[in-house]
């Protein structure tokens, strides 16, 4: 099991490779127990360490969601999120064989960090929602505009982080990889001497996710889309909480895709 201790003490992928998918444990639901171990997790996404894209750019995690779908479809208890794009029934082949923990997954809504169960039984990941790109040959901050037909970039490039959730806009830095194996390398470096037990993680929903059903379509209550209630995504703003679609903004019943995650004063969770 996940903890603190654990944590301050191991590797991603250590920590990663310790999730064992959702448990029952301290008297906590399924849902509970996996929820607050993906906010132990998050720390280690937010604050342990970085990519790094060959010796060009650093990528820091601002915002991270996770996402969580159960294979078995006979449990009474089962967690299942068919918004999942890695799962049985909505990617190529049947069953389909797991990723390695920690491994990249592009798809269309951006980039997913994984840990999937290795027999198959469940799969989950950690998407990069919000992220700061720093520039390593001028150790400036930049945001790249791919409707810039100029430098690329519709920000000054700056000392302090420029946050982007545009998730997408990820493939222009993870990218590049050759055939042969020579291309650019993509790695985590952890940071050193963190002290998680200061650091402020901010939990809320995660962005623009609807509850599907099995088939993929959005599921109706009440003539309504059913809004996921999951509070799966975390952010290292500090002093800061997530303010998403599902609240009380203006387009929270229409769950706009136009809507772009708001900070707003708030308290931190603890775990």
């Amino acid at each position: 099991m996940i903890n603190d201790d654990f944590i301050k003490e191991h590797s991603l992928l250590e920590c990663l490779q310790e999730f064992k998918g959702a448990q029952s444990y301290n008297g906590k639901s399924r849902l509970e127990c996996v929820t607050e171990e993906f906010g132990l997790l998050a720390k280690k996404f937010l604050y342990g360490g970085y990519l790094m894209v060959g010796n060009d750019y650093r990528i820091d995690i601002s915002i991270v969601e996770f996402y969580y779908h159960e294979e078995k479809k006979d449990n009474k208890n089962g967690i299942y999120d068919y918004i999942v794009y890695h799962r049985n029934g909505r990617y190529p082949g049947n069953p389909v064989p797991p990723f390695q923990t920690m491994s990249l997954h592009a798809h269309t809504s951006g980039y997913d960090i994984t840990f999937e169960d290795p027999k198959g039984g469940y799969r989950a990941s950690a998407l990069i929602r919000e992220y700061a790109v720093k520039n390593c040959h001028t150790g400036k901050y930049i945001k790249w505009n791919p409707k810039d037909k100029g430098d690329g970039y519709n920000e000054e490039p700056s000392d302090n982080p420029l946050y982007d959730d545009r998730s997408q806009n990820l493939y222009y830095y993870l990218n590049g990889f050759e055939l042969n194996g020579n291309g650019n390398e993509i790695r985590w470096e952890p940071n050193k001497d963190v002290s998680y037990d200061t650091k402020q993680i901010y939990r809320g929903h995660r962005k623009n996710v609807f509850v599907l059903n099995e088939d993929g379509k959005k599921k109706i209550e009440n003539n309504e889309i059913k809004l996921d209630d999951n509070q799966w995504a975390f952010s290292k703003r500090e002093n800061t909480i997530i303010k998403h679609s599902h609240d009380e903004t203006v387009n929270y019943k229409k769950f706009s895709k136009y809507e772009r995650y708001g900070i707003t004063q708030g308290e931190f969770i603890e775990k």
